[in-house]
């Protein structure tokens, strides 16, 4: 759809600072953009190139310690730069409003999802309650929820992720408003829900005329749905243009290596395997888990030869983090065995299942959340190593070492994990787990919530510390392109089971479930290249 007419939010100019001592002046410098009706305009750039920021400025809604220092917004012909937040209050909501990233977080749990819509009515038009519940449970109808009512009466922790975003988007589009603001709305969901919410933008795009700004860090996702891209990198912007002609020919080298970054769901030849045919290194019988009377997780079998990586794919509620959290023993199993180096994990007692524990360790999806933010991660990482049975001096070296190794560098040592990206809390995440010297990594979406540029650097790392060390990864992912690159076999979970298990060239090339066949097809980016 090619953008005509006036824009109806126009940047020109604008620049944010960041406070002193960040490692540049500005979030965002001499950023000048627009976004026309009925125009989903997708803004793509890795962590830190100000994607987040810039979204924030157009809510008015800078972070503390940001200040806009020069540049205009306009929406259609009011200036917003300058406003007051009293001013703010009459345009948030109302003409531009903002589809959060994480809409668990964005609901409060305490208000029926209704009522969080109903709220949105209330507090910017002049509806009775009657019509304020009419209009929310039309919302939700056209959101494409099954039983408005019924929906309307939930709590948030009652519905899953992506009927959680609907309701968050229904609250977006309560009051009509011209522009829609979507940070990164698809990131924690799995491929199938994703691509129902991309279907639902677009349609709404089209019936409704809005302008979206898309903020991602997903290529593929924008192939499916963008009709222009604003490339960002470091503040700036480095390239605009049609989705087209930017996915296809991109001009700047910034762009070029984001495009070159993303892993490509075309399945590949089968890859150099470091496994040790006959060895194996983790073993999983008629494993089982039930919540009172609710199977999560049905009698399952794996066996992982040494140093090879198994991808377990699904939707969420599939059960894959279940699984990881019994493997680790995180959680007690209601039958069945996992057998790590001849032992099983649960039937040992809490000394014993300690020692064996070094030898399986978890790589969360949330590194800052996994690291006490009050210690530093030199610290963290070496008194891992103390837990593995080294002393604190040999703890300490190997730690720096590690650091090295994972491309930090011993100076990350001291420093606490807010000082750093999410992309270096991965690797620090990583350094910790290798810390206690594991046989076996299990990596829980661990690279879900990273950019393109990052993801790929993160999974180039584990192979190369497979390689190094002859681990054995378990790979849980929501992401088929991911699994595509990293494992040699893929096991697709649907509703507690296997469905399908195999080598991953021949489960991407003939899959033989239905489900699978579903998964590859929601698949995004598909388009790209």
């Amino acid at each position: 759809m090619n953008p005509e007419g006036r824009p109806i939010l126009s940047i020109s100019g604008l620049t944010v600072a960041l406070p002193p001592g960040g490692d540049r002046p500005f979030a965002i410098q001499d950023v000048s953009l627009a976004l026309h009706s009925s125009e989903i305009l997708c803004l793509v750039g890795g962590s830190g190139s100000g994607k987040s920021v810039l979204s924030s400025a157009l809510m008015g809604a800078l972070a503390p310690g940001l200040s806009l220092t020069r540049g205009e917004i306009a929406l259609g012909d009011q200036d917003l730069s300058g406003m007051s937040e009293s001013a703010w209050l009459k345009i948030r909501g109302r003409r531009i409003a903002m589809i959060p990233q994480e809409p668990m977080a964005a609901l409060n749990p305490s208000m029926t999802a209704g009522r969080q819509i109903e709220e949105v009515f209330a507090i910017h038009s002049r509806l009775s309650p009657k019509a304020r519940r009419a209009e929310t449970l039309r919302l939700i109808a056209e959101m494409g929820l099954p039983d408005p009512e019924r929906i309307a009466r939930a709590y948030p922790h009652q519905l899953s992720g992506g009927q959680c975003q609907r309701i968050s988007i229904a609250m977006a589009l309560a009051m009509g408003p011209e522009v829609l603001i979507a940070d990164e709305p698809t990131t924690a969901l799995d491929v199938t829900t994703q691509a129902q919410v991309l279907k639902l933008i677009c349609a709404l795009r089209d019936e409704r005329r809005h302008g979206v700004l898309f903020v991602t860090h997903d290529l593929g996702v924008v192939a499916e749905i963008a009709d222009r891209v604003a490339v960002m990198q470091k503040g700036r912007l480095v390239e605009v243009g049609a989705a087209r002609e930017v996915l296809n020919a991109p001009r700047h080298a910034y762009t070029q290596a984001l495009i070159a970054a993303m892993p490509r769901f075309a399945p590949n030849p089968p890859r150099p395997s470091a496994a040790r045919q006959g060895e194996t290194c983790l073993r999983v019988s008629a494993l089982t888990k039930s919540y009172g009377s609710a199977c999560v997780l049905k009698p399952m079998d794996l066996c992982l030869e040494r140093g090879s990586t198994l991808a377990i794919v699904g939707e969420s509620g599939s059960g894959k983090s279940t699984l990881a959290r019994l493997l680790v023993r995180l959680i007690a199993p209601s039958g069945g065995a996992v057998i790590v180096n001849g032992e099983d994990l649960n039937t040992l007692g809490p000394a014993r299942l300690r020692r064996a524990r070094r030898k399986i360790q978890m790589i969360f999806q949330d590194p800052l959340g996994a690291l006490n933010p009050r210690r530093s991660v030199g610290a963290a990482i070496t008194r891992a190593g103390v837990l593995a049975g080294e002393d604190r001096v040999s703890a300490r070296a190997r730690t720096k070492d590690l650091l090295e190794r994972v491309g930090l560098g011993p100076g990350a040592y001291a420093r606490r994990p807010a000082h750093f990206s999410g992309g270096q809390r991965q690797r620090i995440g990583i350094a910790r787990a290798l810390a206690m010297r594991p046989d076996i990594l299990i990596a829980d979406e661990s690279v879900s919530a990273l950019d393109v540029a990052v993801q790929a650097q993160i999974l180039s790392l584990l192979e190369t510390l497979q390689g190094e060390f002859g681990l054995t990864l378990v790979f849980i992912t929501h992401d088929l392109r991911v699994a595509a690159k990293i494992s040699d076999k893929i096991a697709v979970m649907k509703a507690g089971e296997i469905v399908e298990y195999g080598e991953t060239s021949k489960v991407l090339a003939d899959a033989r479930h239905p489900y699978t066949r579903d998964l590859i097809a929601a698949a995004p980016g598909q388009r790209l290249g």
